[in-house]
């Protein structure tokens, strides 16, 4: 049996980016480029952007039924952060 608790949580400020450590995943679908991140996976990492591509293209693909949420080919670019930099500071490989 699944049991669940509250548990308190404070919103964190958005102008104070975290810094973070693990894997980054780029990638292009749906004429957009969406992102995800995990700290120990990257194929967690992939998952979480192609997730945000699909909740992105939710009502294009409920209007349109050949729109493919799917990455293009060749478009995901995995990268692993090193040394808790932030986003800001990221450059990617050339």
């Amino acid at each position: 049996m699944t049991t669940m608790t509250q548990v308190a949580f404070t919103i964190p400020d958005v102008k104070m980016p975290k810094r973070f450590t693990g894997f980054l995943c780029v990638l292009f679908a749906g004429e957009k480029f969406h992102s995800g991140c995990d700290v120990n996976s990257d194929e967690d990492a992939c998952w979480d952007a192609v997730r945000s591509a699909r909740l992105s293209m939710i009502d294009a693909c409920a209007v349109d039924k050949s729109v493919d949420p799917s990455p293009h080919a060749g478009s995901v670019l995995m990268l692993f952060v090193r040394d808790g930099v932030t986003v800001g500071e990221l450059e990617f490989p050339g």
